[in-house]
């Protein structure tokens, strides 16, 4: 076998996104690095995966949608490893899907991923940026571990801690009648 589990990461990543820059932007990597490593795992497999249509974006191949399964099931196994070796050392390892709402992102998200990885030297966080319907819906389907967002209806299901208090606030001109 001569295929990684970073060519697998992207091949599901750009399988599920449609579009290598969609995929791109998701995992944060640079779309010539996923097109690079697909090619490769093709190459490697002796199978064309992805359906290449200008324009249009991507669409799975037969072949490529039976190898989508599989993958999948390859990198959760491989996560598996992780925590169990976590477990069994009382050691935090592995990685962390963190969602983060996009309005307080910049002021947050990187000083949070830091000293996680800090305090953690096994663990990496992988950030995504998005509004609040979209962090509840990854959340949904298990594409992130957590989401830093606003108690903001969330749906049943959900289990919300509040991590700080902000006061609301309102801006105005000094003009409008309701800044006294």
């Amino acid at each position: 076998m001569r295929y990684t589990l970073r060519q697998i990461e992207y091949f599901v990543a750009t399988a599920e996104a449609g579009s290598i820059t969609l995929a791109a932007e998701r995992i944060h990597v640079s779309p010539p690095s996923i097109s690079a490593a697909i090619s490769q795992l093709e190459a490697e497999l002796g199978a064309q995966l992805f359906l290449r249509r200008h324009a249009q974006g991507l669409s799975l191949t037969r072949v490529g949608r039976e190898l989508l399964v599989e993958a999948k099931q390859l990198l959760d196994q491989a996560q598996k490893l992780y925590q169990t070796a976590s477990e069994a050392s009382d050691t935090v390892a592995g990685t962390l899907s963190l969602g983060c709402l996009l309005t307080f992102a910049p002021m947050v998200l990187p000083a949070i991923a830091h000293s996680f990885t800090n305090a953690f030297p096994g663990a990496q966080v992988l950030p995504d940026v998005a509004d609040h319907e979209r962090l509840l819906h990854r959340l949904e389907r298990a594409e992130l571990d957590i989401a830093l967002s606003y108690d903001l209806h969330l749906p049943d299901g959900f289990s919300f801690t509040p991590l700080a208090g902000l006061a609301p606030f309102a801006m105005l001109a000094e003009t409008d009648p309701l800044a006294k």
